[in-house]
């Protein structure tokens, strides 16, 4: 019976070193504020790349607000 439960144990350990992959993720972030006498735009790029062995992710968010100037 301890035996089982080692090779039971040895079992569990050796498939999840196998499932996980070694990823490695890049983020970059950037903001444009833009000023004009229509008022004020500010831009927020972010942007996500995950790469591990057999493929490569990549996400983009932009978010754009605009602020009018008083009238």
């Amino acid at each position: 019976m301890k035996s089982f439960i080692l090779l039971s144990a040895a079992l569990v350990v050796g498939v999840a070193t196998i499932g996980c992959e070694p990823k490695a993720t890049t983020e970059k972030k950037s903001e444009i504020t833009t000023k004009s006498p229509q008022g004020t735009t500010k831009t927020s790029i972010d942007q996500k790349v995950e790469t591990s062995p057999g493929s490569e992710t990549r996400t983009t968010t932009e978010k754009i607000e605009t602020k009018p100037a008083n009238p």
